[in-house]
């Protein structure tokens, strides 16, 4: 989707229109107020019914502010900025604001520890670290009536806009940069695939920092004219509030990640409130049929599967409530996928143009290639993509083919699991095999060796004996990304025979 060069900052000002932009909602909102906007600006912004809106001025002088701090940062010719993406309405401003400046932007959790901090600093080299609301403390919250264009700050559309630092569920960190051609060509197509209209409604729960957070839930509907509604960073235990608020507050877009879907499902299993009015989209990782089905009847409502990576631009697939177990929808317009020996890999005109690696390394990655995911997938005669798990997610045991993502499917059927996870191991009797981890209400010994049971028969019913685990361990909780991926690293080691 071709975009003029002479954009201007309105574009990702659409929110912010009529007074309406990014909402705090949800328990804490009078702290936000008082923490984050000061008790001498709380007047005069809109606050109405514990809810804040920042009018269309307030935040051009914002981003202005902050392209002025990083101008008066620059004493070196790459001026690198760790910001601490805090829940705040102001984080995204910020971050436009410095890099329009010319500063690069890394963007960091606001809770990261002055340890992991100092660490991101020494492997990325970030000469200085702010917080969105540093600007905010210092008095530079002001006004502009006019909106510049990205070329007035002697920028262009192939300039760097922000960089993700992602270690995905492997360990091996990467900083991806995107820019802004990459990133708003990217919201544009994806908004259009989703239907967002002017005056649509989005609960915003994910972390600030993160490729979702960011790409599905700020910059999309701020291209396409959405209003944000600014929740606390989701949890189990909040999920209950936060869904009392989507209902409230006549949300109608939702984002979930399976691991999110699956927790909002259990608690409000007795209560059933009714979705229906809401477009539940659901991202990042594996949605299990088993997952879906229950949500599906809780929640009166479907799920729309998405698909995406931070370096190939976010989300570039999306499907419909009639989409088949495993599907992730089609590609949006402007992105090819094919399989190449089971992989899936994409070629996309909204790929970061560069990937930085700790060793100093740098990847310029190109429109005109396909390039790899690591996921296994299929593609349909109509396009549609489904899929079926990570590379090294099959194993092969006694000379039959499993799917640990479809074990993972068959173990979440069961009553009273709530999560599960299968790790491969060595085996000298079998060449492969896996152990099962399981996340279970509470429940007494006797009762674990119930369920156990069950989970062998269901297992063995399904598919065969030879699909049926090593061993079944119960655990408190499976070890995830901040968007809901199994961070299989966690468990390096633990699947081996005894």
């Amino acid at each position: 989707m071709p975009l003029d060069p002479k954009i201007d900052v309105e574009v990702l000002l659409a929110a912010w229109s009529f007074e309406r932009s990014i909402t705090l909602i949800g328990v804490s909102a009078a702290t936000w107020i008082d923490q984050l906007l000061m008790r001498s600006d709380a007047s005069e912004l809109l606050v109405r019914d514990g809810r804040v809106a920042i009018s269309r001025d307030r935040a051009r002088g914002l981003i202005n502010a902050a392209a002025s701090k990083g101008r008066s940062l620059v004493n070196e010719d790459n001026l690198r900025v760790g910001l601490m993406m805090d829940r705040s309405p102001y984080a995204p401003l910020v971050m436009l604001g410095l890099s329009l400046s010319g500063a690069e932007v890394l963007l960091l959790r606001a809770d990261s520890t002055q340890q992991e901090l100092y660490e991101i600093q020494r492997v990325w080299s970030i000469n200085r670290t702010l917080k969105a609301s540093d600007l905010i403390t210092e008095g530079q919250l002001g006004e502009q009536k006019s909106a510049p264009s990205i070329t007035d700050y002697g920028v262009s559309l192939e300039s760097n806009f922000f960089t993700i630092l992602s270690s995905g569920t492997t360990g091996n960190s990467k900083a991806i940069t995107h820019s802004y051609s990459s990133a708003i060509g990217s919201a544009l197509a994806f908004s259009a695939a989703m239907g967002i209209e002017p005056g649509d409604r989005f609960f915003h729960n994910w972390p600030m920092f993160y490729m979702a957070g960011l790409f599905n839930l700020f910059l999309c509907p701020l291209v396409a004219g959405a209003e944000v509604l600014l929740s606390q960073e989701f949890s189990a235990a909040i999920a209950r509030r936060q869904l009392n608020a989507i209902t409230d507050s006549g949300t109608n877009q939702i984002l979930l990640s399976p691991t999110m879907a699956n927790v909002y499902t259990r608690v409000m299993s007795a209560h059933k409130p009714d979705l229906s009015a809401c477009k539940v989209v659901c991202t990042s990782s594996m949605l299990y049929p088993s997952v879906e089905s229950r949500f599906t009847d809780v929640f009166n409502c479907d799920l729309h599967p998405c698909y995406g990576i931070t370096e190939y631009g976010g989300s570039f697939t999306f499907g419909t409530s009639k989409s088949k177990p495993f599907s992730v929808g089609k590609p949006i317009q402007g992105v090819t996928v094919r399989i190449d020996s089971g992989e899936i890999k994409v070629k996309s005109p909204f790929v970061a143009p560069l990937m930085s690696l700790p060793d100093g390394r740098s990847i310029r990655l190109e429109k005109s290639k396909f390039h790899p995911t690591n996921d296994l997938g299929t593609i349909s005669e109509d396009g549609e993509v489904f899929l079926l798990g990570r590379l090294g997610d099959e194993i092969k045991k006694g000379g039959e083919f499993l799917s640990l993502i479809d074990i993972e499917d068959i173990a979440l059927s069961v009553s009273g699991v709530s999560d599960a996870l299968a790790i491969p191991c060595a085996s000298e009797f079998w060449g492969q095999d896996f152990v099962l981890k399981i996340v279970c209400d509470e429940r007494s010994g006797d009762e674990r060796s119930v369920l156990h049971r069950k989970l062998v028969s269901t297992i063995s019913d399904s598919r065969s004996p030879l699909a049926v685990p090593l061993r079944i361990d119960f655990v408190p909780a499976i070890a995830r990304t901040d968007s809901g991926k199994p961070l299989r690293r966690a468990y390096l080691g633990e699947g081996q025979e005894d």
